[in-house]
């Protein structure tokens, strides 16, 4: 019996520090979208300053230099369907209203004069790169509660269970 209770304690602690270990991948991958937004919007901003790069173009060596994986779709599309792809991509933030302020910037790229555009990108890196921190900071506060809340409800549990 003794031996029952010790592999169910077992089985609690494995999937407890599954289940926080799912949740920190998850949480890491949100601040991972935030930091890869930044870079683009940075990426671009040089493009255009340096290079004066159109669009399409941008972001296909966006995509190379990721190492985002081309689809068929846009091998059939071109470049627009590449664009669209690399925008939802891009746009898969955890904040809906960050995502929607990254599709503005993101679809309208490319429309304006040289220096509204880099204005354009001064104002979007500024805005993404203190909500990256931010991201950063209260994702670092969930991880640390997370795991402590899941360590002791599970070792609750195991006490229970003995």
């Amino acid at each position: 019996m003794i031996a029952l209770r010790l592999a169910l304690c077992a089985f609690i602690l494995i999937a407890a520090a599954l289940w926080y270990g799912s949740f920190a991948a998850a949480l890491d991958g949100a601040i991972e979208s935030y930091e890869t937004v930044v870079r683009f919007i940075s990426f671009v901003r040089s493009e255009i300053a340096f290079y004066e790069t159109p669009f399409p173009g941008i972001v296909r060596k966006f995509a190379e230099l990721e190492a985002l994986e081309p689809t068929a779709f846009d091998e059939v599309g071109g470049d627009g369907a590449l664009v669209e792809r690399v925008g939802k991509a891009l746009g898969s933030l955890p904040d809906e209203k960050d995502a929607a302020r990254f599709a503005s910037f993101y679809y309208s790229v490319g429309g304006g004069f040289f220096e509204t555009e880099l204005r354009s990108c001064d104002g979007a890196a500024s805005y993404f790169t203190e909500r990256a921190a931010a991201v950063r900071e209260e994702y670092a506060r969930r991880k640390k509660a997370s795991g402590a809340l899941t360590l002791f409800c599970a070792s609750s549990v195991c006490l229970l269970v003995l």
